[in-house]
């Protein structure tokens, strides 16, 4: 067996065993998964998503939120919640062009 494919069996199984003790994962799936929640991702920089060590942790962190529904809890990346918050505020948008500099 080559080490590539040796590794992805292993992250399949790590995948596996957190999905098997995550609590309201088959809610997650049951509800169309990825995508089907209408809300951001906590992987997408919210700042309350804290990611696990390792390799798990591109998929896998825990919410401190103390107001979320996740709060303390093992949590996929893609689960999300009400109460994101993003860790960088996005930049202002582009003047295009257009001088805002105060006449007088």
């Amino acid at each position: 067996m080559d080490l590539k494919k040796e590794a992805k069996e292993v992250i399949q199984t790590l995948h596996k065993k957190l999905f098997a003790i995550c609590r309201d994962a088959q809610d997650y799936w049951e509800s169309g998964g990825p995508g089907s929640h209408g809300k951001m991702d906590c992987s997408c920089g919210c700042k309350w998503y804290l990611e696990l060590a390792g390799i798990v942790g591109q998929d896998w962190g825990v919410c401190f939120c103390p107001k979320s529904p996740r709060a303390g809890l093992l949590t996929f990346e893609h689960m999300g919640c009400d109460e994101f918050k993003r860790k960088i505020p996005w930049p202002e948008p582009a003047s295009h062009g257009k001088d805002k500099r105060k006449k007088g």
